[in-house]
Protein backbone atom coordinates (compact mmCIF):
# COMPACT_ATOMS: atom_id res chain seq x y z
CA UNK A 1 0.00 0.00 0.00
CA UNK A 2 1.51 3.88 -0.75
CA UNK A 3 1.48 4.21 3.40
CA UNK A 4 3.72 1.75 3.44
CA UNK A 5 7.23 2.24 2.58
CA UNK A 6 8.59 -0.61 0.91
CA UNK A 7 10.79 -2.28 3.46
CA UNK A 8 13.78 -4.40 2.05
CA UNK A 9 14.52 -8.29 3.25
CA UNK A 10 17.83 -9.87 2.39
CA UNK A 11 19.03 -13.14 3.83
CA UNK A 12 22.81 -13.41 4.81
CA UNK A 13 24.64 -17.10 5.24
CA UNK A 14 27.91 -16.56 6.42
CA UNK A 15 28.84 -20.39 5.67
CA UNK A 16 27.55 -24.12 4.91
CA UNK A 17 27.08 -24.22 8.59
CA UNK A 18 27.31 -20.54 9.64
CA UNK A 19 24.91 -18.33 11.05
CA UNK A 20 22.13 -17.50 8.31
CA UNK A 21 19.43 -15.16 8.83
CA UNK A 22 16.71 -12.70 7.23
CA UNK A 23 17.79 -9.13 7.70
CA UNK A 24 14.61 -6.46 7.44
CA UNK A 25 14.99 -2.67 6.70
CA UNK A 26 12.26 -0.33 7.48
CA UNK A 27 11.62 3.29 7.05
CA UNK A 28 8.22 4.45 9.02
CA UNK A 29 6.42 7.59 8.74
CA UNK A 30 8.26 10.31 9.97
CA UNK A 31 6.60 13.08 12.40
CA UNK A 32 4.11 13.24 15.67
CA UNK A 33 1.78 13.51 13.56
CA UNK A 34 2.44 10.31 11.54
CA UNK A 35 1.44 8.14 14.61
CA UNK A 36 -2.32 6.62 13.63
CA UNK A 37 0.19 5.97 9.78
CA UNK A 38 2.94 4.17 12.03
CA UNK A 39 0.87 2.00 14.45
CA UNK A 40 -1.23 0.97 10.60
CA UNK A 41 2.21 -0.15 9.77
CA UNK A 42 3.40 -1.58 12.68
CA UNK A 43 0.06 -3.91 12.46
CA UNK A 44 1.71 -4.74 8.78
CA UNK A 45 5.20 -5.45 10.27
CA UNK A 46 3.61 -7.97 12.80
CA UNK A 47 2.08 -9.92 9.95
CA UNK A 48 5.67 -9.88 8.15
CA UNK A 49 7.79 -10.84 11.03
CA UNK A 50 5.29 -13.99 11.80
CA UNK A 51 5.16 -14.95 8.25
CA UNK A 52 9.05 -14.50 7.32
CA UNK A 53 9.71 -17.50 9.75
CA UNK A 54 7.32 -20.23 8.36
CA UNK A 55 7.95 -18.71 4.36
CA UNK A 56 11.92 -19.77 5.08
CA UNK A 57 11.79 -22.14 7.59
CA UNK A 58 14.74 -19.78 9.56
CA UNK A 59 13.62 -18.25 12.61
CA UNK A 60 16.30 -16.06 12.56
CA UNK A 61 15.50 -12.54 12.06
CA UNK A 62 16.95 -9.06 12.38
CA UNK A 63 14.98 -6.02 12.10
CA UNK A 64 16.35 -2.76 11.38
CA UNK A 65 15.94 1.31 10.68
CA UNK A 66 14.34 4.70 11.39
CA UNK A 67 11.00 4.03 13.50
CA UNK A 68 10.18 7.42 13.76
CA UNK A 69 9.01 6.99 17.49
CA UNK A 70 8.81 10.60 17.82
CA UNK A 71 5.01 10.68 19.28
CA UNK A 72 4.54 10.81 23.31
CA UNK A 73 4.51 7.74 23.64
CA UNK A 74 8.40 7.04 22.47
CA UNK A 75 9.40 3.50 22.59
CA UNK A 76 5.58 2.59 23.77
CA UNK A 77 5.00 2.75 20.06
CA UNK A 78 6.49 -0.32 19.14
CA UNK A 79 7.82 -2.12 22.55
CA UNK A 80 4.63 -3.70 23.65
CA UNK A 81 4.14 -5.69 19.54
CA UNK A 82 8.03 -6.60 20.33
CA UNK A 83 8.28 -7.83 23.87
CA UNK A 84 4.89 -9.67 22.75
CA UNK A 85 6.88 -11.19 19.72
CA UNK A 86 10.01 -12.02 22.13
CA UNK A 87 12.56 -9.69 19.79
CA UNK A 88 15.30 -8.01 21.82
CA UNK A 89 15.44 -4.17 21.18
CA UNK A 90 18.79 -4.16 21.14
CA UNK A 91 19.24 -0.78 20.96
CA UNK A 92 17.71 -0.30 24.14
CA UNK A 93 21.53 -0.58 24.89
CA UNK A 94 21.51 3.11 23.45
CA UNK A 95 18.97 4.08 24.91
CA UNK A 96 20.58 3.20 28.22
CA UNK A 97 23.35 4.70 27.92
CA UNK A 98 21.41 8.31 26.81
CA UNK A 99 23.11 7.80 23.04
CA UNK A 100 21.50 8.86 19.97
CA UNK A 101 20.66 7.68 16.60
CA UNK A 102 19.80 10.77 14.77
CA UNK A 103 19.98 14.51 15.91
CA UNK A 104 17.20 16.89 14.43
CA UNK A 105 16.09 21.01 15.04
CA UNK A 106 13.12 21.80 16.85
CA UNK A 107 13.17 25.17 16.62
CA UNK A 108 14.46 26.80 13.10
CA UNK A 109 15.11 30.27 14.52
CA UNK A 110 18.00 28.62 16.99
CA UNK A 111 21.55 26.84 15.65
CA UNK A 112 20.52 24.10 17.79
CA UNK A 113 20.17 20.43 16.91
CA UNK A 114 18.82 17.27 19.48
CA UNK A 115 19.72 13.90 19.54
CA UNK A 116 16.93 11.48 19.56
CA UNK A 117 16.46 7.28 19.28
CA UNK A 118 14.15 6.35 16.60
CA UNK A 119 16.74 4.18 14.69
CA UNK A 120 16.48 0.58 15.87
CA UNK A 121 17.81 -2.74 15.93
CA UNK A 122 15.40 -5.49 16.83
CA UNK A 123 16.86 -9.25 16.97
CA UNK A 124 14.57 -12.63 17.24
CA UNK A 125 14.64 -14.71 19.74
CA UNK A 126 16.42 -17.32 18.25
CA UNK A 127 18.53 -14.95 16.67
CA UNK A 128 19.55 -13.45 19.80
CA UNK A 129 21.83 -16.66 20.54
CA UNK A 130 24.60 -15.28 17.75
CA UNK A 131 23.97 -11.57 18.95
CA UNK A 132 27.09 -10.81 21.19
CA UNK A 133 25.49 -8.77 24.40
CA UNK A 134 26.22 -4.91 24.19
CA UNK A 135 27.95 -4.69 21.33
CA UNK A 136 25.59 -2.05 20.04
CA UNK A 137 27.40 1.36 19.13
CA UNK A 138 26.46 4.40 17.01
CA UNK A 139 28.88 5.49 14.98
CA UNK A 140 29.04 9.32 12.72
CA UNK A 141 28.25 12.23 15.22
CA UNK A 142 26.21 10.04 17.47
CA UNK A 143 29.41 8.19 19.06
CA UNK A 144 30.25 11.15 21.09
CA UNK A 145 27.07 10.59 23.13
CA UNK A 146 26.38 14.22 23.32
CA UNK A 147 22.70 15.34 23.32
CA UNK A 148 22.61 18.37 21.74
CA UNK A 149 25.39 21.09 19.56
CA UNK A 150 24.99 24.65 18.54
CA UNK A 151 26.37 27.32 16.69
CA UNK A 152 29.84 26.45 14.78
CA UNK A 153 30.03 22.74 17.14
CA UNK A 154 27.40 21.33 14.44
CA UNK A 155 29.17 18.61 13.13
CA UNK A 156 30.06 18.89 9.59
CA UNK A 157 28.68 15.21 9.81
CA UNK A 158 24.97 16.71 9.88
CA UNK A 159 25.46 19.04 6.98
CA UNK A 160 26.67 16.85 4.70
CA UNK A 161 26.02 13.13 5.39
CA UNK A 162 22.59 12.89 7.38
CA UNK A 163 20.89 13.67 10.11
CA UNK A 164 21.03 9.67 11.06
CA UNK A 165 23.85 8.01 12.27
CA UNK A 166 24.87 4.75 11.70
CA UNK A 167 24.14 2.19 14.84
CA UNK A 168 26.20 -1.41 14.67
CA UNK A 169 25.43 -4.52 16.44
CA UNK A 170 27.67 -7.81 16.22
CA UNK A 171 27.19 -11.42 16.15
CA UNK A 172 28.55 -14.56 16.02
CA UNK A 173 28.88 -16.21 12.32
CA UNK A 174 31.23 -18.91 13.11
CA UNK A 175 28.19 -21.44 13.61
CA UNK A 176 24.06 -21.23 13.62
CA UNK A 177 23.22 -22.20 17.02
CA UNK A 178 19.85 -22.79 16.50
Amino acid sequence: DTWLRPALRVYFKYKENGFDFNAMIVHLKAAPSGLKKRQRQWKVLERILQEIPRQTNDKDLIMMGDFNNVSRLGVDEFKPLMDSLQYYWATSELANKNISSDFWQPDYSKERIEGSLIDHIFISADAKIEYVQNSVRAGGMCAEGKDSYEGNKIPEYYEKISDHCPVFATFRVDEDND
